[in-house]
């Protein structure tokens, strides 16, 4: 369980965001082979997407984090300590883009976003 939530903690950050900056990619080539102004909306919903794909597929690494940390005899070492609280990076930063892209889209707050 440990290598599965290394692995998935790597996934969580490395494939939501290729797959977020080639569909950005897509929607302006598209639009300038159009000669169409290029909206932002389309990469506001992709960021959207990528922090809640990123950020759940992170709370199953940290589940299978704890879960394998859990499993070691007492006394734990410290080293597997700062590697569940490494694994639970992703999650945290995707809780708090989430909330932010939120409150940029409901709340109105969009000069945040620069």
């Amino acid at each position: 369980m440990r290598i599965a939530s290394i692995v998935l903690a790597v996934v969580a950050t490395v494939l939501p965001a290729g797959w977020a900056y080639l569909s950005t990619i897509y929607f302006c080539a598209r639009a300038h082979g159009n000669d169409l102004y290029v909206c932002s909306l389309p990469t506001f919903a992709a960021a959207f997407v990528v922090a809640l794909t990123g950020t759940l597929i992170s709370a199953a690494a940290v589940t299978y984090s704890v879960l394998a940390y859990l499993a070691l005899p007492r006394p734990r070492p410290l080293k597997r300590r700062l590697e569940v609280c490494a694994v639970s990076l992703p999650l945290m930063l995707g809780v708090v883009a989430i909330t932010y892209l939120w409150l940029a889209a409901v709340a109105g707050i969009g000069f945040l976003i620069a």
